[in-house]
Protein backbone atom coordinates (compact mmCIF):
# COMPACT_ATOMS: atom_id res chain seq x y z
CA UNK A 1 0.00 0.00 0.00
CA UNK A 2 0.88 3.31 -0.73
CA UNK A 3 2.60 5.38 2.36
CA UNK A 4 1.32 8.99 2.96
CA UNK A 5 -1.93 9.77 3.25
CA UNK A 6 -4.49 9.11 1.12
CA UNK A 7 -7.14 11.84 2.07
CA UNK A 8 -7.24 14.44 -0.32
CA UNK A 9 -5.46 17.68 0.44
CA UNK A 10 -8.53 20.21 0.82
CA UNK A 11 -7.96 22.53 -2.13
CA UNK A 12 -4.75 21.02 -3.57
CA UNK A 13 -3.66 18.33 -5.97
CA UNK A 14 -1.68 15.81 -3.55
CA UNK A 15 0.84 12.78 -4.75
CA UNK A 16 1.79 9.51 -3.19
CA UNK A 17 4.08 6.94 -4.14
CA UNK A 18 4.12 3.02 -3.66
CA UNK A 19 7.24 2.36 -2.72
CA UNK A 20 7.76 5.78 -0.86
CA UNK A 21 11.86 5.84 -1.69
CA UNK A 22 12.54 4.74 -5.59
CA UNK A 23 15.84 3.92 -6.38
CA UNK A 24 17.67 2.60 -9.22
CA UNK A 25 21.29 1.19 -9.60
CA UNK A 26 22.95 1.20 -13.49
CA UNK A 27 20.38 -0.14 -16.36
CA UNK A 28 18.13 -1.17 -13.91
CA UNK A 29 14.68 -0.31 -15.11
CA UNK A 30 12.44 0.83 -11.90
CA UNK A 31 8.33 1.19 -11.97
CA UNK A 32 6.09 2.03 -9.32
CA UNK A 33 2.77 3.46 -8.47
CA UNK A 34 2.28 7.08 -8.73
CA UNK A 35 -0.88 7.71 -6.90
CA UNK A 36 -2.52 11.09 -7.64
CA UNK A 37 -5.56 12.70 -6.18
CA UNK A 38 -7.70 15.61 -6.91
CA UNK A 39 -8.84 17.70 -3.58
CA UNK A 40 -9.95 20.18 -5.61
CA UNK A 41 -13.84 21.45 -5.57
CA UNK A 42 -13.13 21.57 -9.67
CA UNK A 43 -11.10 19.68 -12.66
CA UNK A 44 -7.64 20.07 -13.28
CA UNK A 45 -4.96 19.56 -15.51
CA UNK A 46 -2.16 17.47 -14.00
CA UNK A 47 1.52 17.22 -14.98
CA UNK A 48 3.76 14.68 -13.38
CA UNK A 49 7.52 15.81 -12.66
CA UNK A 50 10.06 13.10 -12.25
CA UNK A 51 13.56 13.88 -10.75
CA UNK A 52 16.86 11.69 -10.80
CA UNK A 53 19.26 12.73 -8.48
CA UNK A 54 22.57 11.19 -7.90
CA UNK A 55 22.35 8.98 -4.44
CA UNK A 56 24.64 10.75 -1.69
CA UNK A 57 27.97 9.34 -2.20
CA UNK A 58 28.19 8.85 -5.51
CA UNK A 59 30.67 9.94 -8.07
CA UNK A 60 29.46 12.13 -10.47
CA UNK A 61 29.33 10.88 -14.17
CA UNK A 62 31.42 11.55 -16.72
CA UNK A 63 29.30 13.31 -19.17
CA UNK A 64 25.49 14.43 -18.12
CA UNK A 65 22.51 12.75 -18.44
CA UNK A 66 20.24 13.57 -21.24
CA UNK A 67 17.47 12.31 -23.00
CA UNK A 68 19.47 9.64 -24.79
CA UNK A 69 20.36 7.93 -21.49
CA UNK A 70 16.92 7.95 -19.65
CA UNK A 71 14.11 6.43 -20.72
CA UNK A 72 10.07 6.82 -18.92
CA UNK A 73 6.80 5.75 -19.79
CA UNK A 74 3.60 6.64 -17.15
CA UNK A 75 0.96 4.37 -17.82
CA UNK A 76 -2.62 4.80 -16.24
CA UNK A 77 -4.70 1.97 -15.37
CA UNK A 78 -6.96 2.27 -18.00
CA UNK A 79 -4.10 2.36 -20.15
CA UNK A 80 -4.38 4.88 -21.70
CA UNK A 81 -1.60 7.08 -20.57
CA UNK A 82 1.39 5.40 -21.69
CA UNK A 83 4.06 7.30 -23.76
CA UNK A 84 7.70 8.35 -23.94
CA UNK A 85 7.74 11.97 -24.92
CA UNK A 86 9.93 13.92 -22.18
CA UNK A 87 11.69 17.00 -21.84
CA UNK A 88 14.66 15.97 -19.77
CA UNK A 89 16.83 18.68 -18.58
CA UNK A 90 20.22 16.87 -17.11
CA UNK A 91 23.39 17.86 -15.71
CA UNK A 92 26.01 15.07 -14.07
CA UNK A 93 24.23 15.05 -10.61
CA UNK A 94 20.62 15.37 -11.52
CA UNK A 95 17.81 15.66 -14.35
CA UNK A 96 14.31 16.58 -14.31
CA UNK A 97 11.58 14.82 -16.65
CA UNK A 98 8.91 16.80 -17.61
CA UNK A 99 6.45 14.87 -20.06
CA UNK A 100 5.50 16.86 -23.18
CA UNK A 101 2.74 14.56 -24.41
CA UNK A 102 0.83 12.55 -22.27
CA UNK A 103 -2.75 10.74 -22.60
CA UNK A 104 -2.88 11.56 -26.01
CA UNK A 105 -2.32 15.54 -25.86
CA UNK A 106 0.54 17.96 -26.54
CA UNK A 107 0.54 19.56 -23.31
CA UNK A 108 2.32 16.55 -21.50
CA UNK A 109 -0.87 16.76 -18.82
CA UNK A 110 -3.88 14.48 -17.87
CA UNK A 111 -7.87 15.76 -16.83
CA UNK A 112 -8.69 14.68 -12.71
CA UNK A 113 -11.99 15.36 -11.93
CA UNK A 114 -12.68 16.57 -8.54
CA UNK A 115 -12.12 14.21 -5.51
CA UNK A 116 -10.70 11.50 -8.07
CA UNK A 117 -7.64 9.71 -7.47
CA UNK A 118 -5.90 9.00 -10.53
CA UNK A 119 -2.90 5.87 -10.27
CA UNK A 120 -0.05 6.04 -12.90
CA UNK A 121 2.53 3.36 -13.26
CA UNK A 122 5.69 4.60 -13.87
CA UNK A 123 8.78 3.28 -15.49
CA UNK A 124 12.07 4.91 -15.24
CA UNK A 125 15.58 3.37 -16.90
CA UNK A 126 18.84 4.71 -16.87
CA UNK A 127 21.06 3.98 -19.71
CA UNK A 128 24.56 5.88 -18.91
CA UNK A 129 27.51 4.32 -19.67
CA UNK A 130 28.52 5.05 -15.99
CA UNK A 131 26.59 2.60 -13.12
CA UNK A 132 25.49 4.96 -10.54
CA UNK A 133 22.62 4.74 -7.76
CA UNK A 134 19.72 6.90 -8.55
CA UNK A 135 16.85 8.61 -5.80
CA UNK A 136 13.65 9.18 -8.20
CA UNK A 137 11.08 11.61 -6.97
CA UNK A 138 7.91 13.00 -8.12
CA UNK A 139 5.16 15.37 -7.81
CA UNK A 140 3.12 17.22 -9.89
CA UNK A 141 2.15 20.77 -11.45
CA UNK A 142 -1.69 21.36 -11.47
CA UNK A 143 -4.03 24.17 -12.59
CA UNK A 144 -7.53 24.23 -12.46
CA UNK A 145 -9.65 23.55 -16.11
Amino acid sequence: TPTGSTTPVTGQVSVITNPSAIQTMGNTQVCYTMKITNGTSQWCYVRPIFNVNLHTGQSPLSTPLSAATITITAGGSAGNFVDTDFQVTGTNTNAILIPTTLNGTGTGEIQIGSGVVADLLVCIQITHADARIWDITSTVNWRSL
